[in-house]
Order: C-alpha cells, then sequence, then structure tokens
C-alpha cells in the first residue's frame, strides 16, 4: 500500500499497520470500543490495496481489537485538498460519486494477485 495516503511516511518505524494494532490495544485494554470508517478510492489504489485492507480489517475485527468498520467511498467537496489534488475542482459529492464508483469499480474487476480467480 505504498501509494495509499496513509503510508506516505512508511520509512518511519513501526509500520502504520503495527502503530494501529497497538492503539487498538490499549483501547480495548482500557476499555474503549472502537470502530473504524475505512475510504477507499483513494489516488493509487489498486485491486490489491483493497483486498490488502479489507483483509486487515477482518483480522481486526476477528481479533475484538474493532468493534465495527464502515466501508466509504471518496467523494469530493469543493475546497479540500484531495479535490484539489485530483483536479475536481468543479465537482459536487454528489456529481463526484459516480465518479469514484466507477474508478473503484473498475479497480475491483481486476484480479487481485492475493486471492484466486473469480467466478
Amino acid at each position: 500500500m505504498s501509494k495509499i495516503h496513509k503510508n506516505l511516511r512508511q520509512a518511519e518505524s513501526p509500520a502504520w499497520g503495527d502503530k494501529v494494532r497497538a492503539a487498538l490495544m490499549v483501547a480495548k485494554e482500557a476499555g474503549i470500543r472502537v470502530g473504524a470508517s475505512v475510504l477507499f478510492g483513494l489516488e493509487g489504489e489498486t485491486r490489491d490495496t483493497v483486498d490488502e485492507t479489507v483483509q486487515g480489517i477482518a483480522r481486526l475485527l476477528a481479533s475484538e481489537l474493532l468493534c465495527i468498520a464502515s466501508p466509504n467511498i471518496l467523494t469530493y467537496h469543493p475546497g479540500t485538498e484531495i479535490t484539489l489534488r485530483h483536479q475536481a475542482q468543479d465537482e459536487l459529492d454528489y456529481h463526484s460519486l459516480a465518479r469514484t464508483s466507477s474508478r473503484l469499480i473498475a479497480i475491483l474487476k481486476k484480479p487481485s494477485r492475493r486471492s484466486s480467480p473469480r467466478n
């Protein structure tokens, strides 16, 4: 997931996933229930990065470090950094959903290198 925004500083140690797991363990030990909002449709995302994210979230749910995970699709809002970066300044959030959804659907239709072919 080297191209996804959350990993822009991946040269730092420990790895992002390890930091998340450690923080969730502290929260669980303190009796705090944690949920996650997972954003799909970011620049550089591939079928493999989507699969990696889904599998990672599934492991966190199975280990009861997360109580719930809510998937979300990127939508553009005027004046935000991501809107400017993707050159979508003229798109409002309800228009951009179709653009992002189409890109995400195309990503998901590609076979994953991590899973067996789909029938």
